[in-house]
């Protein structure tokens, strides 16, 4: 495909948009980004689960109470034993869950027990009352399809299997029990209805949380991508410069920087114009993004005719062959015109290869790049110059004795 026909997204496809443009109204998307999504997720919904959490412990405690008080004792009995025993430990449980980072992978299994739990032993206090002889209100469970499906941020299908449960085992433990045709009707209408109403606002609720992830993955991408490119841009470059010149003093590892600048760019713009123009620069930002292949190399347009490309802990003797094989792969570029082939274009690329332990700030990194691109573009363009430890030595960074 011709450089200046590339879309945004050809140069760097974002899931974002992608997922976007296909709608979600399966309420699932790519691996990847649904492990994203859930992580997200969990993050903004811990706080409020905790105080769901709390509240239907402290509700379960009050019923104890409640239950003594007012049902009679051969009833009592056996509903507080089924909350204090039984239903009130769960909550407890999947708090203390959310409490602990290491175990928070295990958050949605114990919130989804601690429903379903709390789902039919619910249903089965209601059910033993009846049979008793004692029964107590069962509007107590209609609430339950609502907080399962709205409050305790369980994924929908989670909470649709959460609720089916106990809606079951009132469907089918109810009628054994409830003597009354017409009071039986009305409760299990009414246990159904109130499933559908949680389930529509829980899937509602769901796909609006899916919808809002997306927008703001893709704004954040705007905030780090270069407009015309695609690739990241001069902000995004220099915070991930710095955060893997810290990683690589952790690490006691090597950061190598290349710096490339499209050689005579000017004169390319005035022969063919601004739109031939920046479709080269896409072209080149393609051909540099595809030499940033592991997770914490990036690619960048550092500004007007100029990249950068962070490898993360290369192997040195490998250097120049990477750069030179971007350097050929700018230079192979085929470049369609609005008025034919625009021939070929080239690039000088600099290359820089330091350890923290030899310079003691990540724009020590950079100077060297620059002084390599220097070289390399007064050196007779279209070629590689890198230099690396102790070539460096001579440029001599402050603090370098005592980093």
């Amino acid at each position: 495909m011709p450089a200046h026909h590339l879309p945004f997204d050809a140069v760097h496809p974002s899931p974002y948009r992608e997922a976007l443009a296909r709608g979600h109204a399966r309420l699932r998307f790519a691996p990847a980004l649904e492990r994203e999504f859930q992580r997200d997720q969990h993050r903004a919904n811990l706080a409020w689960l905790r105080w769901v959490l709390w509240i239907g412990i402290a509700t379960y405690g009050a019923f104890i109470a409640i239950d003594l008080l007012t049902v009679p004792l051969h009833a009592s009995r056996w509903t507080a034993a089924i909350r204090l025993f039984l239903i009130v430990p769960v909550l407890v449980a999947a708090l203390l869950v959310s409490h602990r980072p290491a175990r928070r992978p295990w958050l949605t299994p114990a919130v989804f027990m601690a429903a379903v739990v709390t789902g039919c032993g619910t249903v089965g206090i209601v059910v033993l009352t009846l049979a008793l002889g004692a029964p107590v209100p069962y509007e107590g469970t209609l609430f339950l399809p609502i907080v399962i499906h709205l409050l305790v941020g369980l994924p929908w299908r989670w909470a649709l299997v959460a609720n089916l449960v106990p809606l079951g085992m009132f469907l089918v433990l109810v009628p054994m029990v409830q003597p009354d045709p017409l009071v039986q009707t009305y409760q299990l209408s009414f246990m159904v209805l109130a499933n559908i109403i949680g389930a529509c606002g829980g899937y509602a609720m769901e796909h609006r949380a899916r919808t809002t992830f997306l927008t703001a993955g893709m704004l954040s991408e705007l905030a780090e991508r270069d407009g015309l490119t695609g690739i990241h841009n001069r902000r995004s470059f220099n915070e991930h410069l710095q955060r893997v010149w810290q990683q690589a003093a952790r690490d006691g590892t090597c950061v190598a920087l290349a710096l490339i600048d499209v050689d005579h760019f000017k004169q390319f713009n005035d022969r063919h114009g601004h739109a031939d123009g920046d479709a080269a620069l896409r072209g080149v930002a393609r051909a540099v993004a595809g030499h940033a292949k592991r997770p914490l190399d990036l690619a960048s347009r550092y500004g007007g005719e100029e990249f950068a490309l962070v490898w993360y802990q290369p192997e040195a003797g490998r250097l120049s062959a990477m750069a030179d094989a971007l350097r050929r792969d700018i230079a192979q570029l085929e470049l369609q015109g609005a008025d034919g082939p625009t021939g070929t274009i080239t690039a000088s690329v600099g290359v820089a290869l330091l350890r923290p332990r030899n310079a003691p700030r990540h724009t020590d990194l950079l100077r060297a790049a620059d002084i390599a691109l220097y070289q390399a573009k007064h050196g007779g363009r279209d070629r590689v110059v890198v230099l690396s430890h102790p070539d460096l030595e001579q440029l001599s960074f402050p603090e370098t004795a005592s980093a």
